[in-house]
Parts: structure tokens; C-alpha cells; sequence
């Protein structure tokens, strides 16, 4: 993991056992699903870290913006929450 990120990943594994790494999330980004034991872990991505981190890890991986926008809006029909980046203008 990359000392940048290293807070994001502090923040969205500190109340799991099961740790999520950088490759995990890059994967979940990029498309694929997650099994169900890191669903605390996306929650805690887009609920927790501040947008403008959300949006510099994915730009980091290749990952755009409207990307990154549209897996929140899938993981918030999938979960009922409703975050931050969804109001972003992107």
C-alpha cells in the first residue's frame, strides 16, 4: 500500500478484523465484486473518506471520475445509504 493512501485504508479497516488492501479496492473499483466480508469496508469508502480522496485514489489507478461516480451510485442502491460523491459535480 502507498504511505499517500495509507489514511483511506486506516479508516475503512479499523473496525474490521478482516483487512481490506489497495489491490482489493482497486478491484471492486474497476468492476468486479467484492465478496460480501468487505461490504464495511466500500460503506466506510464512500461514507468516511473525503471525496477528494475518493477521487485521487481512483484517478491514481486509472479510474475516472465518472467511473468512481457510478459505483457509489450502485453500492448506495445496494446498501440504502445515499454519499457525498453523489452530489458531486462530475
Amino acid at each position: 500500500m502507498s504511505d499517500r493512501f495509507a489514511a483511506i485504508f486506516t479508516t475503512i479497516n479499523a473496525p474490521y478484523r478482516l483487512h481490506m488492501d489497495e489491490a482489493d479496492l482497486i478491484r471492486y473499483l474497476s468492476g468486479e465484486e467484492i465478496p460480501t466480508y468487505f461490504i464495511g469496508q466500500i460503506w466506510g469508502f464512500f461514507g468516511e473518506v473525503p471525496v477528494e480522496e475518493q477521487l485521487a485514489f481512483a484517478e491514481c489507478h486509472g479510474i475516472s471520475a465518472r467511473e468512481l461516480k457510478e459505483k457509489a451510485q450502485k453500492f448506495s442502491i445496494r446498501s440504502g445509504a445515499h454519499f457525498p460523491i453523489l452530489n458531486a459535480e462530475i
